[in-house]
């Protein structure tokens, strides 16, 4: 009689395998956690740069009356950012314009100041509209901030 004491190499071939296939798995799924932590940490950044412009939307909407009339804003003003402009027949360009006046860039830096502590992202905000546009999502910021100007018109 034989004795089966051994492991033989198709087991080993097999384990290998199996092994491959779980690892295979735990680095997709883990992965996903981390794209999903930092989708949520932008949302969480998104939230807290709303609140926090809403409070300085509140002090414009009141200044002169509950808060002194030179209310200082956070944010860069009537910077140049970079857009893309609609051609008549159907083309794109990227075309530098100013965001226009009420309107403020808020940077890394900007947003360390108001008390953001995560930074990942730059926005253009306006206090008096209460608007807060995220430069990563926006494709066409200067669109977006013509459709804002237009409705307050």
């Amino acid at each position: 009689m034989r004795s089966e004491r051994g492991v033989t190499l198709v087991t080993i071939v097999i384990m290998v395998v199996i092994m491959a296939i779980i690892a295979t798995v735990s680095i997709v799924g883990g992965v996903d956690v981390i794209d999903n932590a930092k989708d949520q940490v932008k949302e969480k950044n998104l939230s807290d740069v709303k609140v926090l412009v809403g409070r300085e939307a509140a002090k414009f909407g009141t200044a002169g009356v509950l808060t002194p009339v030179n209310v200082k804003y956070y944010g860069l003003e009537n910077v140049e950012l970079a857009g893309i402009q609609y051609n008549e027949d159907g083309t794109t360009e990227e075309v530098m314009k100013k965001i226009g006046d009420g309107w403020f860039f808020l940077d890394e830096a900007v947003l360390k100041e108001m008390g953001v502590e995560y930074v990942d992202e730059t926005y253009v905000v306006n206090y008096k509209y209460n608007v807060v546009i995220p430069l990563s999502t926006t494709e066409n910021i200067h669109a977006e901030i013509d459709y804002y100007n237009g409705l307050a018109q």
